[in-house]
């Protein structure tokens, strides 16, 4: 009995996460770091960030142009790796060498940096983000 309540346990989380492979993010409080300079705006259009498991991309949704510039408006990227548990902490790997940081606990904030730039000189923060709107 005791196995037969674990399978079905099982069966459960693996079809919810199944369901569950994309997660959108919408954020108009916007910090980055261009090429040294830091730029902090809060803009009447969000930014919209979607991840998408099943496909393995991340796609950002953007007016702001010092966004654009700052992924070289290659606003579609590919995930190349996970890390930490999919909860209110983890993080992605993108493309080579851009990681994308989750913290969607009390903090509702997502950060971009990369591996071989100085966040100072390159890096994204959305702040006060809102999870699940489409």
């Amino acid at each position: 009995m005791k196995s037969i309540i674990t399978l079905c346990a099982l069966v459960f989380s693996l079809t919810a996460f199944a369901q569950d492979t994309v997660m959108v993010f919408k954020s108009s409080n916007v910090n980055l770091n261009l090429r040294g300079e830091n730029i902090q705006k809060t803009t009447d259009a969000p930014t919209t960030i979607t991840v998408d498991f099943k496909a393995k991309q991340l796609v950002i949704e953007t007016t702001m142009p010092e966004i654009k510039e700052l992924f070289r408006n290659q606003m579609t990227q590919p995930i190349t790796a996970t890390m930490g548990e999919m909860g209110e902490e983890f993080s992605l790997t993108i493309d080579k060498n851009i990681f994308a940081h989750f913290y969607l606990d009390d903090r509702k904030m997502i950060m971009f940096t990369r591996n071989d730039i100085h966040p100072l000189k390159w890096g994204l923060m959305l702040k006060e983000v809102k999870e699940g709107v489409n």
